[in-house]
């Protein structure tokens, strides 16, 4: 069971059955037995709500980077690279696998890196420019 937040009520997220945008500006919540809810568009990013409604974010599980997955990212100002081996996979509630890093004890999604330059297996690594691996990468 997991919980998101509508206009200050926590929600099952089983119990949505659909959630649109109308030309209004409004969003749209319909809930199991017809019930509905419609938020202002105040909703920061409707596409963020609804990527929370989904699951994008809720890691259901952790499996150990077994594939020697990597991910490398651009130095910014420069054509530089860097490389990091990534942590683990997550398996999200949307049903999508995720390559997360592990960050001061917590878990952070590769994609979130603003300069990601990709996603990768070691081998392939060298089609980056100018990559330098990072300390605590697995050599």
């Amino acid at each position: 069971m997991r919980f998101v937040e509508i206009d200050g009520t926590l929600v099952n997220a089983d119990d949505i059955r659909q959630i649109s945008y109308t030309r209004y500006g409004e969003v749209r919540v319909e809930f199991r037995g017809c019930e509905r809810a419609c938020l202002d568009a105040n909703v920061n990013n409707v596409y963020e709500f609804i990527g929370e409604v989904r699951g994008e974010r809720h890691i259901v599980q952790a499996l150990p980077n077994s594939a020697d997955a990597w991910m490398a990212w651009r130095d910014k100002g420069s054509d530089k690279h860097y490389a990091k081996r990534v942590d683990f996979l997550a398996l999200c509630a949307d049903g999508k696998m995720r390559a997360v890093c592990l960050a001061d004890g917590r878990f952070v999604f590769a994609d979130d890196c603003g300069n990601l330059a990709g996603l990768c297996h070691e081998s392939q690594l060298a089609r980056f420019p100018g990559l330098e691996k990072c300390r605590e990468a697995k050599e």
